[in-house]
Protein backbone atom coordinates (compact mmCIF):
# COMPACT_ATOMS: atom_id res chain seq x y z
CA UNK A 1 0.00 0.00 0.00
CA UNK A 2 1.64 3.46 -1.29
CA UNK A 3 1.84 5.64 1.74
CA UNK A 4 1.14 9.12 1.94
CA UNK A 5 -2.11 11.69 1.63
CA UNK A 6 -5.08 11.22 -1.77
CA UNK A 7 -3.89 14.13 -4.28
CA UNK A 8 -5.48 15.29 -7.26
CA UNK A 9 -3.91 17.55 -9.13
CA UNK A 10 -4.60 19.34 -11.87
CA UNK A 11 -2.44 19.86 -15.16
CA UNK A 12 -2.67 22.22 -18.14
CA UNK A 13 -1.66 25.38 -20.34
CA UNK A 14 -2.29 26.82 -23.55
CA UNK A 15 0.95 26.93 -25.08
CA UNK A 16 2.41 25.17 -28.08
CA UNK A 17 4.65 23.45 -26.20
CA UNK A 18 2.27 22.82 -23.60
CA UNK A 19 1.71 19.05 -23.72
CA UNK A 20 5.36 18.81 -23.37
CA UNK A 21 5.81 20.87 -20.12
CA UNK A 22 2.58 18.72 -18.86
CA UNK A 23 4.52 15.77 -19.43
CA UNK A 24 7.56 16.84 -18.20
CA UNK A 25 5.78 18.24 -15.05
CA UNK A 26 4.41 14.92 -14.59
CA UNK A 27 7.81 13.05 -14.34
CA UNK A 28 8.64 16.02 -11.78
CA UNK A 29 5.71 14.99 -9.62
CA UNK A 30 6.05 11.70 -9.88
CA UNK A 31 9.32 11.78 -8.35
CA UNK A 32 8.17 13.24 -5.21
CA UNK A 33 5.00 11.03 -4.94
CA UNK A 34 4.84 7.11 -4.41
CA UNK A 35 2.18 6.63 -6.22
CA UNK A 36 0.66 8.36 -9.60
CA UNK A 37 -2.01 7.85 -11.80
CA UNK A 38 -2.78 10.07 -15.19
CA UNK A 39 -5.20 10.95 -16.96
CA UNK A 40 -6.10 11.32 -20.44
CA UNK A 41 -5.19 14.49 -22.13
CA UNK A 42 -8.34 17.06 -22.90
CA UNK A 43 -8.26 19.68 -25.27
CA UNK A 44 -11.12 22.51 -23.88
CA UNK A 45 -12.52 26.00 -24.53
CA UNK A 46 -10.25 28.92 -22.61
CA UNK A 47 -12.05 30.35 -19.64
CA UNK A 48 -12.32 33.22 -18.09
CA UNK A 49 -12.25 35.38 -21.37
CA UNK A 50 -9.00 36.73 -21.07
CA UNK A 51 -7.32 34.34 -24.26
CA UNK A 52 -8.72 32.55 -27.25
CA UNK A 53 -6.31 29.85 -27.39
CA UNK A 54 -7.53 26.48 -25.99
CA UNK A 55 -6.38 24.59 -23.17
CA UNK A 56 -4.53 21.08 -22.74
CA UNK A 57 -5.59 20.13 -19.44
CA UNK A 58 -5.20 16.38 -17.53
CA UNK A 59 -5.60 15.13 -13.85
CA UNK A 60 -2.92 13.76 -11.47
CA UNK A 61 -3.94 11.40 -8.48
CA UNK A 62 -0.85 10.62 -6.73
CA UNK A 63 0.03 10.07 -2.86
CA UNK A 64 2.75 12.26 -1.02
CA UNK A 65 3.41 13.09 2.26
CA UNK A 66 3.98 16.87 2.04
CA UNK A 67 1.99 19.38 3.24
CA UNK A 68 -1.12 20.75 1.12
CA UNK A 69 0.92 23.87 1.50
CA UNK A 70 4.74 22.76 0.49
CA UNK A 71 3.13 20.80 -2.27
CA UNK A 72 1.57 23.65 -3.49
CA UNK A 73 5.03 25.53 -3.25
CA UNK A 74 6.39 22.19 -5.12
CA UNK A 75 3.77 22.72 -8.48
CA UNK A 76 4.80 26.70 -8.68
CA UNK A 77 8.41 26.05 -8.60
CA UNK A 78 7.59 22.84 -11.44
CA UNK A 79 5.69 25.22 -13.10
CA UNK A 80 8.45 28.47 -13.24
CA UNK A 81 10.87 25.21 -13.87
CA UNK A 82 9.28 24.87 -17.22
CA UNK A 83 8.70 28.45 -17.75
CA UNK A 84 6.36 29.84 -16.33
CA UNK A 85 6.26 33.49 -15.31
CA UNK A 86 3.38 35.31 -13.00
CA UNK A 87 1.63 37.28 -15.29
CA UNK A 88 -1.84 37.98 -16.47
CA UNK A 89 -5.04 35.73 -14.32
CA UNK A 90 -6.69 33.38 -16.45
CA UNK A 91 -3.78 34.41 -19.46
CA UNK A 92 -1.75 32.07 -21.61
CA UNK A 93 0.41 30.41 -19.79
CA UNK A 94 2.86 27.00 -20.84
CA UNK A 95 2.11 25.15 -17.42
CA UNK A 96 -0.74 25.46 -14.89
CA UNK A 97 -0.71 23.10 -11.86
CA UNK A 98 -3.55 23.16 -9.39
CA UNK A 99 -4.23 21.24 -6.38
CA UNK A 100 -7.96 20.19 -6.68
CA UNK A 101 -8.19 17.63 -3.36
CA UNK A 102 -5.92 16.59 -0.74
CA UNK A 103 -6.92 14.10 0.80
CA UNK A 104 -10.85 14.91 2.70
CA UNK A 105 -9.39 17.94 3.63
CA UNK A 106 -10.96 21.33 3.68
CA UNK A 107 -9.03 24.67 4.04
CA UNK A 108 -9.48 28.21 3.31
CA UNK A 109 -5.97 30.47 2.92
CA UNK A 110 -4.99 33.07 1.51
CA UNK A 111 -2.73 31.00 -1.04
CA UNK A 112 -5.11 27.55 -0.93
CA UNK A 113 -8.46 26.56 -0.63
CA UNK A 114 -9.21 23.05 -1.04
CA UNK A 115 -10.86 21.60 -2.42
CA UNK A 116 -10.38 23.42 -5.86
CA UNK A 117 -12.94 25.88 -5.65
CA UNK A 118 -13.76 25.31 -9.58
CA UNK A 119 -13.95 21.94 -9.38
CA UNK A 120 -17.64 21.22 -9.17
CA UNK A 121 -18.24 23.42 -12.22
CA UNK A 122 -15.46 23.38 -14.70
CA UNK A 123 -15.40 20.06 -17.44
CA UNK A 124 -11.65 20.82 -17.98
CA UNK A 125 -11.60 19.43 -14.29
CA UNK A 126 -14.81 17.24 -13.95
CA UNK A 127 -13.84 15.15 -17.41
CA UNK A 128 -10.42 13.68 -16.46
CA UNK A 129 -11.45 13.46 -12.61
CA UNK A 130 -14.21 11.45 -13.54
CA UNK A 131 -11.95 9.45 -15.43
CA UNK A 132 -9.51 8.39 -12.61
CA UNK A 133 -11.88 8.16 -10.23
CA UNK A 134 -15.66 7.63 -11.65
CA UNK A 135 -17.34 7.12 -7.99
CA UNK A 136 -16.08 9.75 -6.34
CA UNK A 137 -18.74 11.83 -4.98
CA UNK A 138 -17.37 14.11 -2.65
CA UNK A 139 -17.66 17.53 -4.13
CA UNK A 140 -19.98 16.63 -7.61
CA UNK A 141 -22.41 13.87 -6.57
CA UNK A 142 -21.87 11.14 -9.34
CA UNK A 143 -25.62 11.16 -11.07
CA UNK A 144 -24.88 15.00 -11.83
CA UNK A 145 -21.57 14.54 -13.47
CA UNK A 146 -22.72 13.19 -17.04
CA UNK A 147 -25.70 15.90 -16.95
CA UNK A 148 -23.26 18.87 -16.28
CA UNK A 149 -20.71 17.30 -18.43
CA UNK A 150 -23.67 17.72 -21.33
CA UNK A 151 -24.69 21.24 -19.88
CA UNK A 152 -21.59 23.22 -20.27
CA UNK A 153 -21.22 25.09 -23.42
CA UNK A 154 -17.53 24.83 -23.04
CA UNK A 155 -15.93 22.18 -25.70
CA UNK A 156 -13.94 19.51 -24.73
CA UNK A 157 -12.29 16.22 -26.31
CA UNK A 158 -10.25 13.88 -25.45
CA UNK A 159 -6.68 14.55 -27.18
CA UNK A 160 -4.01 12.37 -28.18
CA UNK A 161 -0.64 12.64 -26.19
CA UNK A 162 2.30 13.59 -28.42
CA UNK A 163 5.30 15.02 -27.57
CA UNK A 164 7.97 15.64 -29.81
Amino acid sequence: MSKGKTVVISVGGNLKETPCAIKSAILLLARISSFITVSSLYLTSPWGGKTKMPFFNAVVVTKCSFSPITLLTICKEIEFIKGRRVGEVWGDRILDLDILLYSNLRITTEILTLPHPSLGRRNYLIAPLRELLPFYEDIVPHYLIDWLIGKDKDYIKRFVWKCV
